[in-house]
């Protein structure tokens, strides 16, 4: 329900459906006001220039990616860019998969010690469509093929959210984790409900941007009607509700 609720298309098609009630007799003083709507909606949120200024209100200070001269025990790779082909046995990445591959980097340059994978499809061992169970083995060996030694990964295969990739993961590294804040890397929209996350399970993070789309959208001249702004859309507004519910949900519990 929740991916319903924050897919524009969602209004859109809730306009236009609208819009055929307006031929009852019961509707009719509010004919071609639903598709007008509609139509407005579907031009803001096909518009890159819109999204490009939601997406750096949103992102804000959390676009960082300026690790020279540091050094981090743990870099932690926040799930949702990959899950597991069982028929071809291998991982299939989605276009965040730069989480995965800017940590390798950073592992590769020694600004970080220890790859850890706060779960994925890829490697999830609870879900509630056990058909997308990830495989943590076979990942683990995939990664390691990618230069990351054996010793230096560490996969947490059970959380299903951004709140349990901060718990669990803080629970399955233990002391050592509190003792030098870790380097948390996942996309720049997803950063703030992240760093919520963590603050509020108890530990100090030090934040790695990835995948960050306003300079990408921006070259490419603002013109309307691009299909794929909605897609970046629905994240980013999923990311606003998500943190919401999680002040929320933190502020209760407190």
């Amino acid at each position: 329900m929740i991916y319903y609720l924050t897919n524009p298309i969602f209004y859109v098609f809730l306009f236009m459906v609208l819009e055929l009630l307006t031929y009852f007799k019961f509707m009719r003083k509010l004919r071609r006001i639903p598709l007008i709507i509609s139509a407005i909606l579907l031009l803001v949120f096909t518009n890159p220039s819109i999204y490009v200024l939601a997406e750096r209100q949103w992102i804000g200070d959390y676009d960082k990616t300026d690790v020279e001269g540091k050094h981090y025990r743990y870099g932690l790779v926040l799930g949702g860019y990959s899950y597991w082909d069982w028929k071809r046995n291998r991982p299939e990445f989605s276009e965040i998969a730069d989480r995965l591959l800017e940590a390798i980097q950073l592992y590769h340059h020694g600004v970080i010690d220890k790859v850890v994978l706060a779960s994925d499809g890829s490697v999830i061992s609870e879900k509630i469509n056990p058909g997308l169970h990830g495989n943590a083995e076979e990942m683990r060996k995939y990664v390691e093929r990618l230069g990351v030694r054996s010793e230096d990964l560490i996969i947490e295969p059970l959380a299903n959210n951004t709140h349990e990739n901060a718990t669990f993961t803080i629970e399955l590294l233990g002391d050592s984790i509190h003792q030098q804040r870790p380097l948390v890397i996942t996309s720049a929209i997803h950063m703030r409900r992240s760093k919520l996350a963590f603050t509020q399970a108890g530990l100090d993070i030090d934040t790695y941007a990835t995948d960050i789309d306003s300079p990408f959208l921006a070259n490419g001249g603002y013109k309307f009607l691009q299909p794929g702004v909605i897609g970046r859309w629905t994240a980013l507004i999923h990311e606003v509700v998500g943190y919401v519910a999680y002040q929320h949900r933190y502020s209760n519990e407190e």
